[in-house]
C-alpha cells in the first residue's frame, strides 16, 4: 500500500506530512478530497471485518496509524505454525526466542532440521534394505552347504 501511495506522491496523507490548511478554503476542498482518496484506498485493500471498524472514519492519517500500530509487526509464528507436528520441537525452538528470529532464520533452521530428517529416514531405509539382502545372502549360503542326500 506505501509503494502505491508512493507512486502517486500520496505519502504525506499517510505519514501526516501533508496537513490540511487551516487559512485557505480552496486548498481546505483539496486536500479533503485527496485525503477522501487515499483513505477510500486503504479502506478498499482491508478485510471486511476492518473496513467495518474505519468506514467512518475522516483522516487516512489515522487509519493508517491505527493499522499500523495494530498489524505492523512482522510475525514468523504463522508461518511456523503450518508445520508439520514431526517440527514441533523446532517450532517451539524458534517462537521462544526473544525477538523471534527472521523469516530467513526461521526457514534455514527448519531446513536444517528437515534435511537432517531426510537423511536418517535414508539411512535408514537403506539399512533395511541392507540388512535384507545380507539376511537372504547367509540363506542362500546355508542351502549351498547342506549335505544332499543323494
Amino acid at each position: 500500500m506505501s509503494l502505491a501511495l508512493r507512486v502517486k506522491n500520496k505519502t504525506g496523507f499517510i505519514v501526516g506530512t501533508f496537513t490540511k490548511p487551516v487559512d485557505n478554503l480552496v486548498l481546505q476542498t483539496q486536500w479533503e478530497r485527496y485525503n477522501s482518496v487515499v483513505l477510500t484506498w486503504i479502506l478498499n485493500s482491508i478485510s471486511e471485518e476492518l473496513y467495518l471498524g474505519h468506514v467512518y472514519s475522516k483522516s487516512a492519517a489515522e487509519v493508517w496509524k491505527e493499522l499500523r500500530d495494530t498489524y505492523d509487526k512482522i510475525d514468523g509464528s504463522v508461518f511456523l505454525m503450518g508445520l508439520d507436528n514431526v517440527y514441533q520441537a523446532v517450532r517451539t525452538n524458534l517462537l521462544i526466542r526473544e525477538p523471534l528470529p527472521s523469516l530467513q532464520e526461521a526457514f534455514s533452521n527448519v531446513s536444517r532440521v528437515e534435511s537432517h530428517r531426510n537423511s536418517n529416514l535414508s539411512l535408514s531405509n537403506d539399512r533395511s534394505v541392507g540388512l535384507f539382502a545380507k539376511t537372504n545372502s547367509v540363506v542362500d549360503n546355508k542351502k549351498k552347504f547342506v549335505k544332499n542326500p543323494n
